[in-house]
C-alpha cells in the first residue's frame, strides 16, 4: 500500500509540474547512458496513435490520441533504463495506474507493451513507435 501511495504521489507531483527544487542535476544515470528512448515519438496502441515525449530526466509524457504535439496532454509517468529496456509507471487520471515496457529494435522502432493495470487480470497492448 505504502508503495503504490509513493507512486501516485510522485505520478502526481510530476503532472502538476512540481520540481525537486535542487539545482544540482542529480538526474536518471541509467537514462543518461542510453538515451535512444530520448525525444518524441509517434506510438501506435491498437487502431489509435499518440505522440509520447520521453525526457532525458527519467519523465515521459503521452498526448491524447489524435492530437496534435503539444495539445490535450493525457498522462505523465516516469521511466529507467536498464540494459536497452526502458520500464516506467503512469497515473491515468479518473482512469488507473499503469506501466510500460519498451525496446528499440535494430530498425529504430520502439516496441512497448502497454500494460493496463485498471482490467484484471492487467491488459496488455502491444504497441510500435517511430521517433519523430
Amino acid at each position: 500500500m505504502f508503495a503504490a501511495v509513493s507512486i501516485f504521489s510522485l505520478l502526481t507531483c510530476l503532472s502538476t509540474g512540481c520540481d525537486d527544487g535542487g539545482g544540482g542535476g542529480g538526474g536518471n544515470a541509467a537514462v543518461a547512458a542510453d538515451n535512444a528512448f530520448v525525444g518524441t515519438w509517434l506510438i501506435q496502441k491498437e487502431d489509435t496513435t499518440s505522440y509520447w515525449v520521453f525526457n532525458s530526466d527519467g519523465t515521459f509524457s503521452k498526448y491524447r490520441a489524435g492530437a496534435p504535439l503539444g495539445e490535450s496532454l493525457h498522462f505523465n509517468g516516469i521511466y529507467t533504463i536498464t540494459n536497452g529496456t526502458l520500464t516506467g509507471d503512469f497515473l491515468n487520471p479518473g482512469v488507473g495506474t499503469g506501466e510500460i515496457i519498451a525496446t528499440i529494435n535494430e530498425n529504430e522502432v520502439m516496441q512497448m507493451q502497454f500494460i493496463e493495470h485498471w482490467h484484471t487480470p492487467y491488459k496488455e497492448v502491444a504497441c510500435i513507435g517511430f521517433k519523430q
